[in-house]
């Protein structure tokens, strides 16, 4: 028996010896791999930050390289493409205007590129090297994951002895078990095991999104130069194209004395200008019908003015002689030029955040989604949903195939009956105007019905009722107003439409010569008048007080709906602090002096 008892304690010290061993070794190789995963993770994350960071970098490179090319090429037109001397003064003037306008904006778009690359490039190298740094383990958590054998000596005698199969048995039912046996672990394959109250950056949308929102608020130091960078790149470019045009018609029109080749190589340039600024402007139709007056109407009074001086120059074969209705076509040129160029500076006018919102550029910096401000505030082309498969609201839903998107410009009126037209319903428009509609229908029941409270027609019961649900209206006034706020930048509190019922009776009142008031009462179907209230009407004022809640109930759902559709745009994170912080630009100091006029009177001073 004792013989029994010694080999079978060698076995148990044994198999237990190993076991442990085995379980330290499992337990050392998982700390490893969390950490390999770990440092893998944050250079991920490194990685994401070398992306953002670049694209601006790349992006700027590229506006610097374009805007380089297209300067070069304005100076070798200002020096060595000089316009023949026996040109009319005007088209000279708007010439020199256009091309010295280009060769200013030009180089802001060379500066504002520069210097956006540079604090992207500083930036990237202060967040990769202060603060998303490798989780590098240090020397302690190393010797932590080893373990001793002495530590398995140090268990106990219970865990070196512990009988396989029977104690984990026992602890499956501890209360088999002694107290001391059932606390105590039989192994330590879960020694150091990760707490799982820590966040994992793998689950964890707020540490998923961390260096994201470091990208974010350190975006907003440079983004306001990018915008403008890309900005006055394409006014530059236009007034290349402008001052092209002009050239074509001095030296193919008068020098040539060939004026149909200077007019379609002005049409060209003229077409390329245009669809260049449809391109990069987003435009209401009536600032595209400005536009294209402005760009159109300067070329085609110059094209008239050039042929009024060749045919003055071929009668009196001189260049000297002007006759005064081209000098009056070359003026009024010159003016609405100088118009285009004012209503450009316009179109630059930034928001409150500094962003030139009318321009399509602003869609390509805010690439991680947080700028909510900006997207508001340019209407940025949503998905417009078709009427397909109605919900539990009634609403238009999206399609099979996913939303549409014509990346236009958002029509202001949409039309929900013809959708063969091309029309999209926007979802967030229509149940703005039904929650707009509700509301007023809602105001006008409760001033009725207060007009019944001052005549104590109205009960003890109804008026508790009449009181609380005014709360509850004024509940979902405020929450409506705050949606409204959130997504049109604007809230609307205004009272609704008097009361104007459409069918039944109302109460009125005459005013007679001597200033009494008289109430009457009119049938709004039949065009009856009686001076007591009738019966019937008596019977819809009880029945009408219960109809309220029911109205009151689809208004709350109407308002609840809008609101879900403006978090499936993103409008939602407007109540996110983070997302709230003063931007710090440069440019926009600069584009505020004299209200953004300053660039074009140094161009016609310069001129």
């Amino acid at each position: 028996m004792a013989e029994f008892a010694k080999e079978a304690g060698g076995e148990l010290f044994s198999y237990n010896r190993e076991n442990w061993k085995f379980n330290n070794e499992l337990r050392q190789k998982n700390l490893y791999q969390q950490q390999k995963m770990r440092v893998r993770q944050v250079d991920l994350y490194r990685e994401d930050l070398h992306d953002l960071f670049g694209l601006t970098i790349g992006k700027m490179d590229n506006y610097a390289t374009v805007s380089t090319i297209l300067l070069v090429w304005c100076i070798e037109m200002f020096y060595k493409g000089r316009i023949p001397s026996p040109t009319q003064n005007f088209l000279f003037w708007a010439y020199a205007i256009s091309l010295g306008t280009s060769i200013i904006f030009l180089l802001f778009s060379l500066w504002f590129a520069l210097h956006a690359s540079v604090n992207a490039q500083v930036f990237s190298v202060r967040a990769l090297t202060q603060w998303l740094r490798l989780p590098v383990p240090s020397a302690q958590e190393i010797a932590d994951a080893a373990s001793r054998l002495k530590d398995y000596e140090a268990s106990g005698v219970v865990s070196m002895l512990r009988v396989p199969i029977v104690f984990e048995q026992g602890r499956k039912y501890g209360h088999d078990l002694p107290k001391d046996l059932r606390t105590q672990p039989s192994s330590l394959a879960n020694k150091n095991r990760p707490n799982r109250g820590v966040a994992d950056l793998t689950t964890d949308w707020e540490v998923f999104l961390a260096h994201f929102n470091l990208f974010n608020m350190m975006h907003k130091k440079w983004q306001c130069h990018e915008a403008f960078a890309r900005v006055c790149m394409c006014w530059g470019t236009n007034q290349l194209l402008t001052a092209m045009s002009y050239f074509s018609l001095a030296y193919y029109g008068v020098f040539f004395n060939q004026p149909w080749a200077a007019y379609a190589y002005t049409i060209c340039c003229f077409t390329a200008a245009f669809i260049h600024m449809q391109i990069n402007a987003l435009l209401t139709p009536r600032e595209n019908m400005v536009m294209l007056f402005l760009l159109f109407v300067p070329l085609a009074l110059q094209s008239i003015d050039t042929a009024l001086y060749i045919n003055a120059v071929q009668k009196e074969d001189t260049y000297a002689i002007t006759e005064f209705g081209g000098a009056i076509t070359g003026l009024v040129a010159v003016i609405l030029a100088g118009g285009w160029q004012a209503f450009f500076i316009y179109l630059c006018k930034p928001d409150s955040k500094g962003l030139p919102v009318k321009f399509s550029t602003v869609w390509c910096i805010d690439v991680m989604g947080f700028g909510v401000e900006t997207m508001e505030e340019v209407a940025e082309p949503l998905a417009q949903p078709k009427h397909m498969h109605a919900g539990h609201l009634n609403l238009p839903s999206f399609p099979e195939d996913g939303p549409l998107n014509t990346y236009g410009p958002a029509s202001d009126k949409i039309n929900f009956k013809n959708p063969r037209r091309g029309y999209h319903p926007d979802i967030s428009e229509d149940l703005r105007k039904q929650c707009k509609a509700t509301e007023r229908s809602l105001g006008r029941l409760f001033r009725h019905w207060e007009t019944e409270k001052e005549q104590k027609q109205l009960s003890d019961g109804e008026l508790r009722e009449l009181e609380q649900l005014k709360g509850e209206f004024a509940t979902q006034r405020k929450a409506l107003a705050g949606a409204v706020r959130a997504e049109q930048g604007r809230g609307d509190c205004t009272p609704g439409t008097p009361f104007q019922p459409r069918e039944g009776w109302i109460r009125l009142e005459y005013v007679d010569e001597e200033g009494q008031t008289m109430p009457y009462h009119l049938n709004c179907d039949t065009g009856e008048v009686q001076w007591d209230m009738p019966d019937e009407a008596l019977q819809g004022r009880a029945r009408g007080l219960s109809l309220i809640p029911e109205e009151l109930d689809e208004y709350e759902q109407k308002v609840k709906a809008y609101k879900e559709v403006q978090k499936t745009k993103g409008f939602h994170l407007l109540e996110d602090n983070r997302f709230n912080e003063a931007r710090s630009r440069m440019p926009l100091r600069m584009t505020k002096l004299w209200q953004h006029r300053l660039p074009p009177m140094l161009v016609w001073c310069h001129s």
